[in-house]
């Protein structure tokens, strides 16, 4: 068996640093798929990258970003809002989120 020490000490360490979060990402998004997840709320942050988004993805789950300039709201509010008008449309909260998103893409896609 060989460890990490070694092969850093054999030169491939930085594929070491590359591949493991990506390994864990497919792990969490396997984990997703497995309890029914359909989509992975996340920002705009650059640390990810787009292997991270793809592991998700291959696991069939939707990746929404939020905008740019989100204004601040505390998560118990936000959660009722999104709870409220879900219901007051007939929708599970997820179905409305999805329905964002695909909004969300279609502007993107017209804007391009």
């Amino acid at each position: 068996m060989c460890c990490a020490a070694e092969l850093r000490g054999r030169g491939s360490g930085s594929l070491i640093a590359r591949s493991w979060p990506l390994q864990q990402a497919r792990n969490v998004g396997r984990d997703f798929s497995d309890h029914g997840t359909r989509v992975l709320i996340r920002d705009r942050d650059s640390k990810y990258s787009g292997s991270f988004d793809e592991a998700f993805r291959g696991e069939g789950i939707r990746i929404v970003k939020t905008p740019v300039r989100a204004t601040v709201v505390l998560p118990t509010e936000l959660a009722e809002r999104l709870a409220a008008k879900a219901e007051r449309r007939g929708l599970s909260v997820s179905d409305l989120l999805i329905e964002y998103a695909d909004d969300g893409l279609k502007r993107e896609s017209s804007d391009r």
